[in-house]
């Protein structure tokens, strides 16, 4: 069961690098569907926004387990797409993110924060 995400977020293309943009998304989606198969990721759902804000066109949300994700977003394979990425999209970014059972430690620890700050 998934514990950890990593969140792939773009912006629009920069002009005249359309068609490798196209062509890199769908290269990305090839790579997550083979990560999948071979048991490295629980899923990849990439989500395109309809009427997209300066900012954000689109995002992929990769679930899985924190230390495979963690090993796979520091991959040669992870780098080089997002070095690829920045040089093709608007305000490329990959965060990390935490879902399920990894959630709760986090929402612990921001309270224990706020408490203290209180």
């Amino acid at each position: 069961m998934s514990n950890a995400a990593i969140v792939v977020m773009w912006g629009a293309h920069i002009p005249g690098r359309e068609l490798k943009a196209l062509g890199l998304f769908e290269e990305a989606v090839q790579y997550y569907a083979k990560l999948k198969e071979k048991g490295e990721i629980d899923s990849a759902e990439p989500v395109i926004l309809r009427n997209p804000g300066a900012d954000l066109a689109g995002l992929t949300i990769i679930r899985g387990d924190r230390e495979k994700l963690h090993r796979i977003q520091n991959s040669p394979e992870a780098r080089r797409f997002d070095n690829r990425s920045g040089l093709l999209l608007h305000n490329f970014k990959t965060m990390e993110a935490f879902i399920g059972d990894g959630l709760q430690p986090m929402i612990a620890e921001w309270a224990s924060v706020v408490k203290e700050l209180a």
